[in-house]
Formats: C-alpha cells, sequence, structure tokens
C-alpha cells in the first residue's frame, strides 16, 4: 500500500475521501480471520477512529462479507481484497492508518498481519458560502 490520494466527494464537496483496496493474503498455511480494524495516527499516537468504540469493531463475519471470503478462512497463495476500503473526513490534513489483521492458524496459534497506509490531502474541502 503506497500513499492513497484524495478526492473531494458528497453533494456540497464539502468532505475528502481515500479509496483504497485493502488486500490480504496469508503467508503461511490457512489462516481464519476473527478480528481486523484499524488505529488512525492522531498526536503521534494510535487511537481508535471516532466512531468506533472498541478495538474489535469488524468480526470474522464482516470480514468473510467485505472480504469475500468463505467462512473467513484465507487459504494460501490466494488474495482477498476489500475494493470498498475507504477513510471519509471532513477538513482533515494529511494522516496515517494502520490496518490490522488477527487469525489463527490450523495449530490454534494467533496470527497478526499489519500495514500502515498514508493517506495524503490533495483537495482542500469546499465550504459553502466561503472562497
Amino acid at each position: 500500500p503506497g500513499p492513497v490520494h484524495s478526492t473531494v466527494f458528497g453533494p456540497s464537496l464539502s468532505g475528502v475521501q481515500w479509496k483504497h483496496d485493502t488486500t490480504v493474503t496469508s503467508l503461511r498455511g490457512p489462516v481464519t480471520i476473527v478480528e481486523y480494524g484499524y488505529f488512525i495516527e492522531r498526536n503521534e499516537q494510535w487511537e481508535l477512529p471516532y466512531s468506533v468504540e472498541v478495538p474489535d469493531a469488524f468480526t470474522s463475519s464482516d470480514f468473510e462479507e467485505m472480504y469475500d471470503c468463505p467462512n473467513s478462512e484465507l487459504k494460501p497463495g490466494e488474495s482477498y481484497t476489500n475494493a470498498e476500503s475507504r477513510s471519509v473526513m471532513d477538513c482533515v490534513p494529511e494522516q496515517r492508518v494502520r490496518w490490522y489483521f488477527i487469525g489463527v492458524d490450523r495449530q490454534g496459534h494467533r496470527v497478526k498481519g499489519e500495514t500502515i497506509i498514508q493517506l495524503l490531502s490533495d483537495h482542500a474541502p469546499v465550504v459553502q458560502g466561503v472562497e
């Protein structure tokens, strides 16, 4: 995941969004995803998004649906992508987002994968009535 550039959206063109595909691949054997989510860097700390109250906001059922991955099981050598991944904010400067995925292998060991995505702000938000 390289830097992601923003686009303007919304009926009033007041917000920016960063659309990016999030792809997950098991590097060793079958793994069942049990939790995934993301943190946003604020003031040099990783924090939960404002809309999320607990870190495990996304479950294995969510993963199965969003990544089209039957039973949330990653098969070795296959990739699973959520093409609808995006960050949406009003009046936000550039930021970094840390995605994480926690799974369990066939031996019952917990495994984790993560990546940091740099969100670049290419557009200044447009505020109605202000030039």
